[in-house]
């Protein structure tokens, strides 16, 4: 009934540690991200547009993806039961077939039907947010280069600038007769000039920052949505599996029964291991 994912999922002890890293260095981004600002108002206003797109994983996606976990082991009760009952229900079918243990059969089936198909919605919508969120992270992490690339050509044109003032304020100063409102002036622009490369070179410090943190971030987006894609799939396998149950032999049925109640021990166990981490 679980497919292979949920199996190799259920087995590996770096699962959680795995989960955690990917879950914090998008929330490192986001946070760090939402703090920063620049002095250049054209290059702020492409920031506020990168730090609008990272709050939508504290407005939006981190509700849901930190109560998921916690979700789906809630709902565990409900999933350990019928498993237990089907498990029941098919020594008893293996021992002595009737129509009526056939019947309770499929009653259980269908409840864990529905129980598994309300998870699979919520795990698709988590799974497709968090897609989203780390494709506009790409495009965001698309824009932070070109930003930076615009940056050191102004950087540049500014070095040279400096460069051409100082040789006319040295020109100036060395006049036969020197004209102090000139020398005032040219102080005046290798002052602007000298403030707005700062401005630049500060720009420059927190878009390259931003660019490696958000670089960690799209991959820790893409592993989270890997996980609820694979989850969702093998819930749609089981609910699959679970829809074809009547027509399973009764030994077949009892030993994909206790299979996949083994499996989803381990995944419940799992789980709550990450719900418990995530939450602190």
């Amino acid at each position: 009934m679980y497919s292979q994912f949920v199996q190799s999922l259920t087995s590996g002890s770096g699962l959680t540690s795995s989960f955690v890293q990917a879950a914090n260095s998008i929330k490192s981004y986001c946070t760090w991200i939402a703090s920063q600002s620049v002095g250049d108002a054209g290059l702020n206003a492409t920031l506020v547009t990168i730090k609008t797109h990272a709050a939508s994983w504290y407005n939006s996606i981190y509700p849901t993806y930190l109560d998921m976990p916690d979700t789906i082991t809630t709902s565990g009760t409900q999933i350990t039961g019928d498993l237990n009952m089907l498990i029941s229900l098919a020594k008893q079918l293996q021992t002595a077939p009737s129509s009526s243990l056939e019947q309770q059969i499929t009653q259980y089936a269908n409840a864990l039907i529905g129980t598994l198909t309300g998870l699979q919605t919520e795990m698709s919508s988590l799974a497709t947010d968090i897609a989203t969120f780390g494709g506009n992270l790409t495009s965001d992490a698309r824009t932070m280069q070109s930003t930076m690339q615009s940056i050191t050509v102004t950087i540049n044109n500014l070095n040279n600038q400096l460069v051409q003032l100082y040789g006319q304020l040295h020109a100036l100063q060395n006049a036969t007769c020197p004209n102090q409102g000139d020398i005032n002036a040219c102080n005046n622009s290798i002052n602007a000039a000298r403030q707005q490369l700062e401005t630049e070179i500060q720009a420059a410090n927190i878009f390259n920052q931003a660019l490696n943190m958000c670089q960690s971030a799209i991959g820790g987006a893409g592993y989270l949505a890997s996980f609820w894609q694979g989850m969702t799939a093998d819930t749609g396998s089981c609910i699959a599996s679970l829809q074809q149950i009547s027509s399973v032999s009764a030994t077949i049925l009892l030993l994909d029964l206790e299979s996949n109640q083994a499996n989803w021990n381990n995944l419940d166990a799992t789980l709550q291991q990450i719900s418990q981490q995530i939450s602190t």
